[in-house]
């Protein structure tokens, strides 16, 4: 966000996890240390959706550091590795990638009850991040999802989990040492610091709170701008009607990303074209520009589909391109 807008101020608010009792991890984190020693086995588990249109990550990730697994392969113990996934991205390339990996596989489909089965069975999570702009936006929601879960996490690439990196492993070979004197960094006499890092980066009140905090601090309007903004909300990827009717019903203005494919009566719509990106506004949206830009807009028709109902029609809006 940065490169684009500078000035405006930023909060990132981290995906909070579904509210968790603590009381059984002490139980479940020994069983599974002492089965792991005791079988010289290593249930190993990928888990996440494993494709994006826009960014190759997923099980690219997961190929990109299959050294990682080859060293732990060459550690006298045993690697059994689920990988857990949506269907969409086991087509030839994605089953292409999972073949090259250096250690036996399975492949499941996803499903919420196949996550919580298979993260209860498993010894440790490797989720690796590749290091990009899509990876750097991305919460720690997966390593939060196996650690409560009873899991060790392996993550390597860009760190995405730092926040929580007394409980996650940077080093495969700290992993290994670990393992073979049977002291885990997620442990059970690490349940109270656990509890307060779950608290702190995993927390619905917490990050509530946080945002909440955050937009206090912003200061009031100046110059040209009302006092009061603009609500204004941005569709990305995966959106709703509900989101886009409600902005409406608050009196605000409903924009469309360039990545949006979602056809609503948007106010703005963005647009890649070569070497600009191309801006269309409805007509009662560019009432609200100042003139400034107003007086840039030129004339344009674009064809849109209602949200409800099979309407067809043509949507009068101005168009011009933006630059900042």
């Amino acid at each position: 966000m940065h490169g684009y807008t500078s000035d405006l101020p930023a909060h990132v608010v981290n995906d909070p996890a579904a509210p968790a009792e603590f009381d059984d991890l002490p139980r479940l984190l020994h069983s599974k240390l002492a089965r792991a020693r005791t079988e010289k086995t290593v249930q190993l588990m990928w888990f996440g959706v494993g494709d994006n249109p826009h960014f190759k990550v997923g099980l690219n990730d997961l190929a990109a550091f299959g050294g990682v697994l080859r060293t732990l392969a060459n550690a006298e113990k045993n690697i059994e590795l689920t990988v857990l996934t949506n269907e969409r991205a086991l087509d030839a390339d994605g089953l292409a990638l999972l073949g090259r990996l250096p250690v036996r596989s399975k492949i499941d489909q996803w499903t919420e009850s196949n996550e919580r089965d298979l993260l209860l069975e498993a010894f440790a999570c490797f989720l690796p991040v590749n290091a990009q702009a899509f990876s750097a936006a991305k919460s720690q929601n997966r390593a939060v999802t196996a650690l409560t879960a009873g899991c060790q996490v392996i993550s390597s690439g860009y760190p995405l989990y730092e926040p929580l990196s007394e409980f996650i492993y940077r080093d495969i070979s700290a992993f290994q040492a670990d393992l073979d004197h049977g002291t885990m960094r997620h442990a059970p006499g690490k349940l109270e610091a656990f509890t307060a890092a779950m608290q702190a980066t995993a927390s619905a009140a917490t990050e509530a709170a946080s945002f909440a905090n955050f937009l206090r601090s912003i200061p009031a309007s100046e110059g040209n701008a009302p006092s009061s903004g603009a609500l204004i909300l941005v569709h990305g990827q995966a959106t709703n009607g509900a989101a886009h009717k409600a902005v409406h019903a608050l009196k605000g203005f409903s924009v469309a990303s360039p990545y949006c494919p979602a056809q609503f009566g948007f106010d703005v719509i963005f647009r890649g074209a070569p070497g600009e990106l191309v801006m269309l506004i409805a007509d009662k949206a560019a009432k609200s520009l100042i003139p400034e830009f107003r007086d840039r807009l030129g004339r344009k028709s674009v064809s849109r589909r209602r949200s409800t109902g099979g309407y067809r029609g043509q949507w009068t809006v101005r168009s011009g391109t933006a630059s900042w």
